[in-house]
């Protein structure tokens, strides 16, 4: 693994907390940034991980974000104006406060808006199960996914998350997008000369491509599934545009918006009795004989799950020049590293 370098989960949030402490981020804001991405990196999501430092650096510079506040508040929902920063910190900030509000009221509804890309929704759901609460969680963004029977980017790829507590066991963290495809894997794809999947892309011709390099070029995503991951991904940009006042299309990091509804287990009958019928469900989606080709039924979120928790005990991998680079940025390597 020369290309590789081991690290401790500390190490790498350090790392990282301090190239973004250095490009102008305050203590809280960085802290959250750094918190998300460690664990992407660690869950193996990488193209939410490590490789956006720079990223995250970069827009910080540009947008010289402000203090996230609360610009609209009532018994069960709560408007977050994410003041130009990514949505990690705003979005741990609704987190905390919408917390509070579902456990007094039953459920939260929080919309966070004016702020940028809001990274791996599961980091925010597997919070709020922490914290005894079922959490769901949606995110628009700039235009990278044509809808189903279009030759052109229009939706964003608008990914969708569950989170729930369960008793005995780690939370079970539901994390997908609409799209066929991550523009994120498109980039790393074609950082390492590989191709993309058959029937996840167009070139900006509209023609069917694997080369990562013609989506990159004016080309667009896919959605999953047809005209259900289109659908899917129209009622995300939806709610997270129009319904929270973020931008209806948005331009690139600009004005996305974030929506997180946090509920009581216990609000319309006994949580113990939710919890129970959970574990029913469950229970029986891992009974399920497996089909031709597979050798069991896993729940979403398992080798996610096994991941996080390896690297906490282990250490992690990572790309050495990305690790060099966030050095780099966290004035710790020279240019040279």
């Amino acid at each position: 693994m020369s290309d590789q370098v081991h690290v401790r989960v500390p190490e790498l949030h350090s790392r990282m907390r301090a190239a973004f402490t250095r490009a102008g981020l305050p203590a809280e804001a960085a802290g959250a940034a750094a918190d998300s991405l460690t664990e992407a990196e660690c869950a193996g999501k990488k193209t939410h991980g490590l490789v956006r430092v720079d990223y995250v650096c970069d827009e910080t510079i540009k947008k010289k974000p402000g203090a996230v506040s609360v610009y609209r508040e009532g018994p069960s929902f709560l408007g977050i104006d994410g003041a130009r920063h990514m949505a990690y910190h705003p979005g741990l900030v609704a987190v905390a406060r919408g917390v509070e509000t579902a456990r007094s009221s039953g459920l939260c509804l929080a919309g966070v808006r004016n702020c940028g890309h809001s990274g791996m929704l599961g980091f925010f759901v597997r919070r709020i199960a922490r914290e005894g609460l079922w959490g769901l969680a949606a995110a628009h963004c700039i235009p990278l996914m044509a809808p189903h029977g279009g030759g052109r980017a229009v939706l964003g790829t608008n990914p969708v998350a569950l989170g729930l507590p369960r008793a005995g066991a780690g939370p079970l963290v539901v994390d997908f997008s609409p799209a066929a495809t991550t523009f994120g894997a498109v980039s790393v794809a074609r950082a390492s000369g590989k191709t993309i999947p058959r029937d996840s892309a167009l070139d900006r011709e509209g023609r069917p491509t694997t080369d990562p390099a013609a989506v990159m070029d004016g080309g667009t995503l896919l959605p999953a599934a047809g005209h259900k991951g289109s659908a899917l991904a129209l009622m995300v940009q939806l709610l997270c545009g129009p319904l929270m006042g973020a931008a209806a299309v948005p331009e690139k990091a600009a004005d996305y918006g974030l929506l997180l509804l946090m509920i009581d287990p216990g609000l319309l009958h006994p949580a113990a009795r939710t919890g129970e019928a959970v574990e029913a469900v469950l229970s029986a989606v891992l009974a399920c004989p497996p089909g031709d080709g597979f050798q069991s039924v896993r729940l979403p979120g398992e080798k996610a799950a096994a991941a996080l928790e390896r690297a906490e005990r282990d250490g992690i991998y990572v790309d050495k020049k990305l690790w060099a680079r966030a050095g780099v940025l966290a004035g710790l390597e020279s240019g040279d590293a």
